[in-house]
């Protein structure tokens, strides 16, 4: 008898522990949980965004191919728009 009361008041002197531990346990077997349904869940929905919105690189077409120096040009025209926007 003697050693069920020593468990028992041994429990008693620790019950803020283990409840503290049961609720962080709890807290965060939760938390996993919620962000992994929500990775998932974002996962999927910017796949299928990208179906529906048929989403997709851009192709330019021209009606005229340009020359080396045009091109050139619009490169150098680009780069320095880049430039001003990214300084």
């Amino acid at each position: 008898m003697t050693i069920n009361k020593r468990e028992k008041r041994i429990f008693l002197e620790h019950k803020a522990t283990y409840i503290g531990i049961i609720l962080l346990i709890f807290l965060s077997t939760s938390c996993f949980l919620g962000l992994k349904t929500a990775a998932t869940s974002i996962e999927k929905n910017v796949k299928d965004n990208r179906i529906y919105a048929n989403l997709e690189d851009a192709n330019f077409t021209y009606s005229n191919k340009l020359t080396a120096e045009e091109m050139t040009s619009l490169e150098k025209k680009e780069g320095n728009f880049l430039k001003r926007a990214l300084s």
